[in-house]
């Protein structure tokens, strides 16, 4: 749960100026209903997202503007649709490879210090000092080198103005998904949903969003790779989250 789909779920019960305070997750569970709550299924759901709202500052200054002009769920989609269209693509392809270049930046810097390959006055740096000092100071120069890579800052400089694009994409995913349980647009609905959420893998193993995907693909009758989800985050040692 985000700003735009608190705001319209709970908009019966939870008073608008009050949405994204974290005082107020205890209340907003009993204000989503029905379905919000068959949605999420996940004791403690909306207290952990109050959480990752407060560390996210960007998607809060973008969602929380359309609270005063979003009275429904349908209105919801209409207001978000153009944003995720206009920017999911360019966020996911930059965002995607500067995840991979940092894992890739990373494993080499390491390797260095490890090697003895690096730069002579971090290794001599780090024979001087205390293991767990020495650790921490060996993690603190792989972070300036990788930040300070021109390929990384070019990516960066491509998908941070727009990061707020993954959490507007799992909203109107949830809010597709929320709509698709009444109405003749529920096969058109739920193929959106499942559009969203397989493209937001490509940047986010989020267990719970698998779980989204999962029931989406029951729902649209293709229950073997609902099954396989499934299966995957058993073995994988995420299965508590199906309970």
């Amino acid at each position: 749960l985000l700003p735009v789909f608190q705001a319209v779920i709970g908009a019966d019960g939870l008073p608008a100026q009050r949405v994204g305070q974290p005082e107020d997750a205890p209340d907003l569970e009993c204000c989503l209903g029905a379905r919000g709550q068959r949605l999420l299924r996940l004791r403690g759901e909306v207290t952990r997202a109050y959480r990752r709202l407060q560390a996210d500052r960007a998607t809060f200054r973008v969602l929380s503007g359309l609270r005063s002009t979003v009275a429904d769920l349908e209105e919801a989609t209409k207001v978000l649709r153009p944003y995720v269209a206009a920017n999911l693509e360019t966020y996911l392809t930059n965002y995607e490879e500067w995840l991979k270049r940092e894992d890739s930046l990373r494993d080499r810097f390491y390797k260095q210090l490890s090697n003895g390959s690096a730069d002579k006055a971090i290794l001599s740096r780090l024979r001087r000092l205390p293991e767990k000092e020495a650790d921490r100071e060996a993690d603190r120069w792989v972070r300036e080198k990788v930040d300070a890579d021109p390929a990384m800052r070019k990516l960066a400089a491509a998908w941070r103005p727009i990061e707020a694009t993954q959490s507007a994409a799992l909203e109107l995913a949830l809010a597709e998904l929320t709509l698709a349980q009444g109405g003749n647009e529920r096969p058109a609905r739920l193929r959106e949903a499942e559009r969203l959420f397989v493209q937001l893998r490509r940047v986010s193993s989020d267990p719970h969003q698998e779980v989204q995907l999962a029931q989406v693909y029951f729902w649209l009758g293709k229950p073997d790779e609902g099954q396989k989800i499934i299966e995957t985050l058993e073995k994988g040692g995420d299965g508590e989250i199906l309970l």
